[in-house]
């Protein structure tokens, strides 16, 4: 989930996997290019990662699953008090706090 969105995806989704992966340059000599059906899960959230989003907690899972409802990508409001729209806040929260405090400690 992209937090500051709240933009949800499905990671087992093929479209998305499609969407979000980009085929990787591997090798020194001849251009090879590995497939993203031979991409590693853990590249694949590398790759969220670079692009803002976040993994959904174990304990919300269940939520992010009933809110994509059999969807490839859905959005969860900002402001109601849902599970996992409070998850994201305090996300944002953290990250205010995080950035302030190394803004403090550069000045």
């Amino acid at each position: 989930m992209q937090i500051e969105t709240g933009h949800l995806v499905n990671l087992e989704s093929e479209d998305i996997r499609k969407r979000f992966l980009e085929e990787k340059e591997i090798g020194d000599i001849g251009k090879c290019f590995q497939k993203e059906k031979e991409m590693s899960f853990l590249s694949m959230e590398e790759s969220l990662r670079e692009q803002g989003y976040t993994p959904v907690p174990a304990e919300l899972e269940k939520a992010a699953e009933k809110k994509l409802a059999g969807q490839d990508e859905a959005y969860v409001s900002l402001t109601s008090g849902g599970k996992l729209s409070k998850w994201a806040a305090k996300q944002r929260k953290a990250k205010r706090k995080k950035q302030k405090a190394s803004r403090r400690k550069n000045w």
